[in-house]
C-alpha cells in the first residue's frame, strides 16, 4: 500500500532494528498479505486468524507510542480490518491514526490543535520515510472519510500536508524513486484537494434545496477545468498505453471520484458534446472500457481492493440506465469482479449482495437469478469461516440523501426480504 519504503524496512528487519520496522508493522503487513496472497496460494488463508489476533494485540500495546512506524502500521492494519469485515476495529484504528498523525504534525486539519509534537528529521532516510508515511496516511484517511460520507466540513477534515515535512510531488518522486501505488497515491492527493473544495460548497447548506439550485454552474465548471488542467500537467509516463502497468489503470479510475459532482456542469455550454449528459455518458463508457480491460488483462484484478470504487460507480450507472443494451453484460462483469475479490476479502460478499438487491429493486434481474449468483459467490470462497459476520459501513452512493440507506450493509440486508417479496408476487400471478 506504499506506507513505507521496502528497502529500509527489510534492512531493519534483517538487522533487528526498530527504526523503520516494528513487531506491529510486521504483523500488520502479514494481515494484508494473507488477504491478497490467498488469490495465489489459498492455503495462506490458514494463518490469517492468527495474524489478525497478533496484530490487534500489538496495536493495543504499541499503537500509540508516538512513532512514525506506528502510523504506517496503523494505516495498514486499519485497511486490513476494513476489508476483512472487521469494520468497528478498522474505524477505531483509523480514528487513532488520525489523532496521532495530527499530534505529530504529519498532517493537519481544520480542527487540529495549534501545538504539535516536534519531529526529529535529522537524517535523509528519516525525511524520506516521513514524507512517504505522511502521503499515505493522508490518502488512506481521506479514503476512509469519503467512502463513508463522514463529515466533509464543520468538523475535523483531513487538510493539506505540513509544508515543513512534505515536498511537492515532483520533488518527492525525484528524491524517492517509488513507482506503482505510491505514485498513484500522490496523484490521488492532488485530485482530493479539488474534491474537498467542491464538497465544502455543495454540502454547506443543510436545507432541502437541490444541489443544482444552490450551486452555481460556474463553480462546478471551474472545478472541472482545474481537474483538466491538473491532468494535462501529469508526467508523460502516466498515460494509458498498451501493456502499461496495472497501477496506471487504477490511476485512470480517479476521475470517477469527481464524476458525480460534475454531472450538472458543462465545459462549453454551446458545444454539441458539452451537455452534462454527454459528459456523463463519455465518462461511463470510459469506465466500462477500464473495468473490462483491467479484469481481462491484469491478474492483479483478483486481489486489488482499489478496484472497488470504479465498480461501485459503474454498477450504479448501469442500474440507472437499463435502456443500455449492454448494461447486463457489464453488470455481470462487476459481479464477477466482486466474486474474485471476495475470495481474498470477506467484505465483498455483502458488496455483491447489496448490488444484487438493487438490481431486484429495479426489477432488472429476477429473484431466482440473483439467488443463483449469490450462491455461486458464496461457494467460491468457503474458506471464509465467518463470512456472515463481515460488516462494512461503505457508502455505495455518496449523493444519496439518506446516508443510512446508502450503506452497503443496509442494502445487503434487504436481499432476503426482496427475494421473498418477489416470490410472493410470482405466486400470486400463477
Amino acid at each position: 500500500m506504499g506506507f513505507f519504503g521496502a528497502d529500509v524496512f527489510l534492512e531493519d528487519l534483517v538487522e533487528c532494528r526498530q527504526i523503520f520496522c516494528s513487531s506491529f508493522l510486521v504483523n500488520a503487513v502479514l494481515c494484508l498479505a494473507c488477504q491478497e496472497y490467498t488469490a495465489i496460494k489459498p492455503h495462506t488463508n490458514l494463518i490469517r486468524p492468527a495474524a489478525f489476533r497478533e496484530a490487534e494485540m500489538l496495536w493495543q500495546g504499541e499503537g500509540s507510542d508516538g512513532s512514525l512506524v506506528s502510523l504506517a502500521a496503523m494505516g495498514i492494519f486499519s485497511a486490513a480490518c476494513i476489508f476483512e469485515g472487521k469494520d468497528k476495529t478498522g474505524q477505531e484504528v483509523a480514528t487513532i491514526l488520525r489523532q496521532e498523525a495530527e499530534r505529530l504534525g504529519v498532517c493537519k486539519s481544520s480542527a487540529s490543535s495549534s501545538t504539535t509534537a516536534t519531529l526529529d528529521l535529522g537524517s535523509p532516510e528519516l525525511v524520506r520515510a516521513t514524507s512517504q508515511i505522511a502521503w499515505r496516511v493522508y490518502n488512506w484517511l481521506t479514503y476512509v472519510i469519503s467512502s463513508r460520507n463522514q463529515a466533509y466540513l464543520n468538523r475535523t477534515i483531513i487538510g493539506s500536508m505540513s509544508s515543513s515535512i512534505i515536498a511537492n510531488p515532483s520533488d518527492f518522486l525525484r528524491l524517492y524513486q517509488s513507482p506503482g501505488i505510491l505514485r498513484i497515491g500522490i496523484c490521488h492527493r492532488q485530485v482530493i484537494h479539488v474534491i474537498w473544495a467542491q464538497r465544502s460548497l455543495t454540502h454547506a447548506i443543510s436545507d432541502e434545496t437541490p444541489i443544482s439550485e444552490r450551486v452555481p454552474l460556474a463553480f462546478a465548471e471551474g472545478k472541472y477545468r482545474k481537474l483538466l488542467q491538473w491532468a494535462s500537467a501529469l508526467w508523460s509516463d502516466m498515460k494509458r498505453v498498451e501493456h502499461c502497468t496495472s497501477d496506471l489503470i487504477i490511476f485512470q479510475w480517479y476521475h470517477v471520484s469527481c464524476r458525480r459532482g460534475h454531472d450538472i456542469s458543462p465545459v462549453h455550454r454551446n458545444a454539441s458534446d458539452s451537455h452534462p449528459k454527454a459528459i456523463y455518458a463519455a465518462s461511463i463508457n470510459q469506465l466500462k472500457d477500464l473495468v473490462f480491460s483491467y479484469r481481462a488483462n491484469y491478474p492483479e484484478a483478483s486481489f486489488t481492493s482499489y478496484f472497488n470504487p470504479g465498480l461501485f460507480t459503474l454498477s450504479l450507472a448501469l442500474l440507472e440506465d437499463l435502456q443500455d443494451p449492454l448494461w447486463r453484460y457489464y453488470f455481470y462483469i462487476c459481479v464477477r469482479c466482486w466474486q474474485n475479490l471476495y475470495f481474498c476479502y470477506p467484505v465483498f460478499r455483502d458488496v455483491a449482495k447489496a448490488f444484487l438487491s438493487m438490481a431486484m429493486q429495479k426489477e432488472a434481474i429476477a429473484a431466482r437469478e440473483t439467488q443463483e449468483l449469490l450462491q455461486e459467490i458464496e461457494q467460491s470462497a468457503q474458506h471464509h469461516a465467518a463470512a456472515n459476520e463481515a460488516f462494512t459501513s461503505f457508502i455505495f452512493d455518496p449523493v444519496f440523501s439518506i446516508t443510512s440507506e446508502a450503506q452497503v450493509h443496509a442494502m445487503a440486508d434487504r436481499f432476503e426480504e426482496m427475494v421473498l417479496f418477489n416470490e410472493f408476487i410470482e405466486r400470486d400471478f400463477t
